[in-house]
């Protein structure tokens, strides 16, 4: 698509305006993943000329931005998830792990090497 003249004379029209925008509107921003494929979209524009270098610079970092933003909130939200489930576990019973009484296998292994080691001396 290439950019049609524009009127000098009276420049701020909306038929003026129409010709300098791009065609396809900016897409929905509503996922991190969604604002690489906008800022890929704009890239490939940019590099074919459908849209001018400056215009698809600004608009790549207004979805950087709103990639950033989006980030934050599914990091807050995460931590939000983990206090949660840290209160719910310091309020339960704790759970053992590991029974003193019984020695763990290479505990039992040294064990019996140990005996095997005095019986010969004897």
């Amino acid at each position: 698509m290439d950019f049609e003249n524009v009127d000098t004379a009276n420049p701020i029209t909306t038929a003026n305006l129409r010709r300098l925008l791009p065609a396809r509107p900016v897409g929905r921003l509503s996922s991190v993943a969604a604002c690489r494929r906008e800022i890929s979209r704009l890239y490939r524009e940019a590099r074919l000329g459908v849209l001018r270098p400056e215009v698809a610079t600004r608009l790549s970092y207004v979805c950087e931005t709103a990639s950033k933003l989006l980030r934050v909130e599914l990091e807050a939200k995460e931590l939000v998830k983990l206090r949660k489930q840290l209160e719910r576990l310091k309020g339960a019973a704790p759970l053992i792990t590991h029974d003193i009484a019984e020695p763990e296998s290479g505990d039992a292994v040294e064990l019996m090497a140990a005996a095997m080691t005095t019986e010969a001396l004897t």
